[in-house]
């Protein structure tokens, strides 16, 4: 339309808002004409823009490949690296990364938009009744399964409860965690007028891994929430007694994690229900006197435990299937009064044992030379000082081919909260001596010892130490992996 055509247009409806109504019929009809005409050109116009605004996002996209390289690569790479950014980052940053990498670029966003699998890590965090940032996130799964969490971290309020909006999504949970709330007597349904909570079942028919940590104490009065999780495996709690409160088939749980201290006595009034439990990690355990009892787990395969206030647990389990054991805060006198009793009484035989805080000469001593662990095929121990005196006798004993003569995999952990470089020259020198041994005659002999790791934060150990795990490498095959010039984790296989 030219702007002629535009001009008489326009004075043809200045004139038609003068002439005084009714227009006879061809009056209307040559107005119904032209603003059909109208409406045609300002469809075309439109149909122009997009065509532009479509050509200059492809131009665009062109430019952004020759200044950001970055943008050449497929749309199935950049989601690789997207969820790796995701998967990344700490549950408070999951939606600001989300957001982030978003808004970057028209290309970025549609690319992270269209793959619902990016999204499947939802951080809820309650401010107010809900989070409408993290429900739309929601919505971008396209009904994906989810990992969902409250994270511990997200309110400044010591607890609290929780919105039941929250459970909309309940039926995506693959994974869930919820922390730092209140017992959650708002999550039973209530009745309109009394506002009295009544029993209600939530569905979870995807949930395998569920952490619950409870802050507020339980009063008996409260009512039980009902889950249907027939796929629930995993349960980290705060509060044993909970686990029956939850009210779901407990029967079929194979891991439980208690995530506060608590008495020996709760621990076994709720393990006594979980027949089918593979797994079991616990907290300190407070002091008290409780009737010998042989409380018998046939499927309990790992048990985690801080020997020093949870070791009183071993007098009353049975455990044959026991192969793993985790302890924490190790004394000696508890290996020989708890652990080798409760061992030798369940017929058990441990083939991993890991040390998961630094322990006494004593203690790592009578380990080595306990008969209840000659069988362990890997071990874990985290570093500890030691005197010139106990470091000779540490390495002669890592050296002798008798100890721990099934070991295959040796793992020396240096804590990353170390204030400085941790002296391992007791530990390197007990495996050199343990690989030369068997090379004394000039003949290779085979070796059970087939890996040997060193974990430790940059600058974690002296340049000495790094020094002689590269030449353990060029002797043994120790292949050693350098993060930023520093050596962070070594492994001989």
């Amino acid at each position: 339309m030219s702007d002629r055509d535009a001009a008489q247009m326009l004075s043809f409806f200045r004139a038609a808002r003068r002439l005084d109504p009714p227009f006879d019929s061809t009056s209307i009809s040559q107005l119904r004409d032209k603003a059909e005409k109208v409406k045609e050109t300002i469809q075309q116009l439109k149909t122009q823009l997009q065509i532009l605004e479509d050509h200059l996002e492809a131009l665009q996209d062109s430019l952004s490949t020759i200044v950001y390289p970055i943008n050449t690569l497929p749309a199935e790479i950049l989601c690789h690296i997207f969820a790796e950014a995701v998967s990344s980052s700490h549950s408070l940053d999951v939606n600001s990364t989300l957001l982030q990498i978003t808004a970057v670029c028209p290309r970025w966003r549609r690319t992270a938009i269209a793959d619902p699998h990016l999204w499947t890590r939802v951080s809820y965090l309650i401010d107010g009744e809900r989070d409408i940032l993290a429900e739309h996130f929601l919505r971008r799964t396209q009904g994906l399964p989810v990992v969902f969490s409250i994270p511990e971290e997200a309110n400044d309020y010591e607890s609290y409860d929780l919105p039941r909006c929250i459970f909309d999504s309940a039926p995506q949970w693959a994974e869930a965690s919820l922390c730092s709330i209140k017992w959650p007597v708002n999550w039973a349904a209530a009745d309109s007028e009394s506002d009295t909570p009544a029993n209600a079942q939530f569905d979870f028919p995807l949930l395998t891994k569920f952490a619950f940590d409870v802050w507020r104490p339980i009063d008996t009065g409260e009512r039980p929430v009902l889950m249907n999780a027939p796929r629930l495996q995993e349960l980290s709690i705060s509060i044993p007694r909970l686990v029956l409160r939850l009210s779901f088939p407990a029967h079929q749980l194979q891991k439980l994690t208690i995530l506060r201290p608590t008495t020996c006595t709760e621990i076994l009034s709720v393990i006594t229900h979980l027949a089918a439990l593979e797994e079991l990690s616990l907290s300190s355990l407070f002091e008290e006197d409780i009737p010998a009892s042989n409380l018998y787990l046939p499927r309990l395969s790992t048990l985690s435990l801080v020997a020093d206030d949870s070791s009183s647990i071993l007098d009353h389990l049975l455990l044959p299937a026991l192969t793993t054991l985790c302890l924490s805060d190790l004394h000696y006198f508890i290996v020989e009064s708890s652990i080798d009793p409760a061992i030798e009484r369940s017929a058990a035989t441990v083939t991993s044992l890991s040390l998961l805080t630094p322990v006494s000469f004593a203690a790592f001593r009578y380990l080595l030379t306990s008969y209840t662990i000659h069988p362990v095929k890997h071990l874990t121990v985290t570093a500890f000082s030691m005197t010139n005196d106990q470091g000779r006798k540490c390495s002669a004993m890592l050296a002798e081919s008798n100890l721990l003569s099934n070991l295959e995999s040796f793992t020396l952990v240096i804590p990353a909260s170390a204030p400085a470089p941790v002296n391992i020259r007791p530990f390197l020198d007990g495996i050199a001596m343990r690989v030369a041994d068997m090379c004394s005659d000039g003949v290779q002999r085979k070796m059970k010892l087939a890996r040997f790791v060193v974990e430790f934060a940059p600058y974690g150990i002296l340049e000495k130490d790094i020094r002689d795990l590269q030449h353990l490498q060029r002797t043994f095959g120790i292949k050693v992996s350098m993060p930023n010039g520093h050596p962070r984790r070594k492994s001989w296989e």
